[in-house]
């Protein structure tokens, strides 16, 4: 048996800079900030392709879809929450490359990702909250018991859904915070010859800061490459900061671009 690569064929980083992630002006807030994002993709196929962007709105790909949209969340003036819930997940394809679902089932399928939940809230203390449940594909994905790893009896999870979770909070400028959980998180380092993983690595509950797993999909003509990184954290010149729990960055040569998942912003007067 073989697994078909295509899903996995589009993998690489914008040079310079993260999705979704710019750089604040270079003074205070002058308001209080949060926001949340399930998921967010901006990628390019081939050095003559365009980039195009799916998951949290704007969604500027021509192959974006109601079905790959991600919520997404901004702080109210009033500081009141705001939440919503995506219960029947989605799914994000660029050309031939599925980027953002379900991991594989048994029979390596693919299909919609799990429920994604975001929040932002509060006056005194700004908390954002984004989580995402049972993604994938490869190289990085979260087991479930239906994946085609389950995750009944692995030894790096305990048979519950995998999730990719951020919260971000800010109670002053200089008093912050954030954590970051990955719930049965595994990145395929490196491929056999059928497309399965040969190497991978089991991601900690809670990352360190930057923890970083580099990628090769060693089966394809162009060997795509890149990294993946955990509990990124970017502190803007305002005050504010954004926490990515997952980005992976597709180095090429095919394939260029960022898949966040995990996403929150936080920033206090």
């Amino acid at each position: 048996m073989k697994r078909l690569l295509v899903p996995v064929m589009a993998m690489a980083t914008v040079a310079g800079g993260s999705l979704a992630v710019t750089s604040a002006p270079a003074h205070a807030l002058t308001s209080n900030l949060g926001y949340a994002c399930g998921y967010h993709a901006n990628i390019k196929l081939g050095s003559n392709g365009k980039w195009g962007t799916q998951g949290c709105a704007p969604q500027s790909s021509r192959e974006a879809s109601t079905n790959s949209l991600a919520p997404s969340v901004n702080l109210p003036t009033s500081g009141s929450i705001n939440s919503k819930n995506d219960a029947d997940g989605a799914y994000s394809q660029f050309g031939p490359a599925v980027m953002f679902s379900s991991p594989y089932d048994a029979l390596d399928n693919l299909a919609n990702s799990g429920a994604m939940d975001v929040s932002t809230g509060g006056t005194t203390t700004i908390t954002s909250t984004s989580q995402a449940n049972g993604v994938g594909p490869s190289p990085f994905w979260t087991a479930t018991p239906t994946s085609w790893l389950p995750s009944t009896g692995a030894p790096w999870n305990d048979g519950s859904v995998g999730y990719v979770k951020a919260q971000c909070t800010a109670t002053s400028p200089t008093s912050t915070g954030s954590t970051v959980e990955i719930k049965n998180g595994r990145v395929d380092t490196s491929l056999d010859a059928n497309g399965y993983p040969a190497t991978w690595v089991d991601v900690p509950f809670n990352p360190s800061p930057n923890y970083t797993v580099p990628y090769v999909i060693n089966t394809t003509p162009t060997q795509d490459h890149g990294e993946v990184v955990f509990n990124e954290r970017i502190n803007h010149a305002d005050g504010s900061f954004t926490v990515n729990a997952m980005h992976m960055k597709l180095m090429g040569p095919y394939a260029w671009g960022d898949l966040i998942i995990g996403q929150v912003k936080c920033g206090h007067i």
